[in-house]
């Protein structure tokens, strides 16, 4: 399955430091959001995602490969995140996708992650929420 959507961002960012904090200017822009969720046997799952934002003139990507075990797919998935000022994320990890509560379906993850100007890694934890139609 593969899915594209587009619209409106908006986005609002606070820089805090030992002598303050400040708000930046809120921004509205266009994003580009896809997905492909492939199955590329009965137990296996390989999915991306890319979001394209021009508020802050940012991409964000994220793969994962899973394999079924105990109901969800489980398996590694790594994630990178740029702007324009120059800022980068990374991310790299562990996830158990589409387990199923009632009609909602999850994921969660957790690994580590690192960032511009950080010298070391710190923990992430995700969960993603989702209902068909």
């Amino acid at each position: 399955m593969a899915a594209v959507s587009a619209g409106s961002e908006l986005t609002t960012q606070m820089l805090a430091d030992r002598t303050g904090s400040s708000l930046m200017p809120t921004r509205l822009g266009f994003r580009l959001h896809g997905e492909i969720w492939a199955r590329p046997t009965e137990e296996t799952l390989v999915q991306g995602t890319v979001i394209a934002g021009t508020a802050r003139d940012s991409v964000w990507a994220r793969i994962a490969w899973g394999l079924r075990l105990w109901g969800p797919y489980i398996g590694p998935e790594a994630s990178l995140y740029t702007d324009a000022s120059g800022f980068k994320k990374f991310a790299f990890g562990l996830h158990a996708t589409d387990f199923a509560l009632g009609d909602y379906s999850f994921r969660i993850a957790a690994g580590l992650q690192g960032e511009t100007d950080r010298r070391s890694l710190a923990p992430y934890l995700a969960l993603c929420v989702w209902s068909p139609l």
